[in-house]
């Protein structure tokens, strides 16, 4: 299947896997925990935005996966705050 350049998806998707590296940076520089929140933070920006990926491409299978990653996310983050 061809996905359009350049649209929405396309800013969405960058800025997601952005936040899933970054998140993936700061959990290998913390020690036990230093920088849960900011680390949940960015994990959430991340799955978050694959869903609205998922949901603007209408691919189930993304839409299932991060559903559910986002739903444990929006949970650690109320509990850590």
């Amino acid at each position: 299947m061809k996905r359009p350049d350049k649209d929405l998806s396309w800013y969405v998707k960058w800025i997601a896997a952005s936040g899933l590296l970054a998140s993936l940076f700061v959990r290998s520089i913390g020690d036990e925990g230093e920088y849960y929140v900011l680390d949940n933070t960015l994990n959430f920006i991340g799955v978050f935005g694959w869903l609205v990926v998922g949901l603007l491409w209408w691919d189930r299978s993304i839409i299932l996966s991060q559903t559910a990653g986002t739903a444990m996310l929006i949970y650690v983050l109320y509990r850590a705050l």
